[in-house]
């Protein structure tokens, strides 16, 4: 994880478009996929609102209320599926959602060895009480 010294608690969830709105006025961020772990964190997937491409998406994960940002190493997507690599506290982490037209397999993320699938939940189950600790 970066620094808590470079995390800053800037964001709040706009509760009629589930968006991610900065109180600095940066631009907005659109939630693309929330899911739950069976202990209780979430994952969430972003991108910028407007001219959103890939590689600007950015991964959010903990448990609620609080949800810190992640390095991301390696976005991707397919046709089949929505794939990020990003850094989990000093560990590699994969999580994959199947490509929003598609249901061909149940969400999962593998963090280090182990692999633990993953409950998608609708973007208007995030809590617009969710803290988001932004690493830029």
């Amino acid at each position: 994880m970066v620094g808590a010294d470079r995390l800053s608690e800037l964001w709040f969830v706009e509760a009629k478009d589930q968006t991610l709105r900065s109180a600095a006025g940066a631009n907005a961020l659109m939630v693309q996929r929330l899911g739950l772990l069976d202990d209780g964190r979430e994952v969430l997937l972003a991108l910028p609102t407007s001219d959103a491409i890939e590689s600007e998406v950015r991964v959010f994960v903990g448990t609620p209320p609080e949800l810190i940002e992640r390095q991301v190493k390696s976005p991707g997507t397919s046709d089949l599926s929505i794939q990020v690599i990003f850094d989990l506290d000093g560990q590699v982490a994969t999580v994959a959602f199947p490509s929003p037209t598609l249901a061909s397999f149940q969400p999962y993320i593998v963090i280090g060895n182990s692999s633990f699938l993953i409950t998608e939940l609708a973007a208007d189950q995030l809590a617009p009480s969710t803290d988001f600790f932004c690493i830029y």
